[in-house]
């Protein structure tokens, strides 16, 4: 069955680090929708994880989903571990 949710080629989830101890530099972890351009030059809506270093003022992303959920899901996850690593 088609679900019009999820792309129908999914783009991969991007972890933007390669340690969950990295996760304890950042704070404030939010989830906001983006745009993102295939190789076929269509867009596809995609979800990314964007925080604040917790040493600096400067908020970038540390991972993106293409399915909402799970980056409200992987949002929740990364500030508990964030807090506690």
């Amino acid at each position: 069955m088609f679900d019009a949710t999820k792309p129908e080629t999914p783009l991969p989830v991007i972890f933007f680090f390669d340690k969950a101890e990295i996760l304890r530099d950042y704070e404030a972890f939010t989830v906001e929708p983006i745009t993102v351009r295939m190789q076929s030059g269509a867009e596809s809506p995609a979800w990314s994880i964007v925080a604040k270093h917790r040493f600096t003022s400067q908020r970038g992303p540390v991972a993106q989903f293409d399915v909402q959920l799970y980056a409200e899901v992987f949002c929740e996850m990364a500030a508990i571990v964030a807090a506690h690593v």
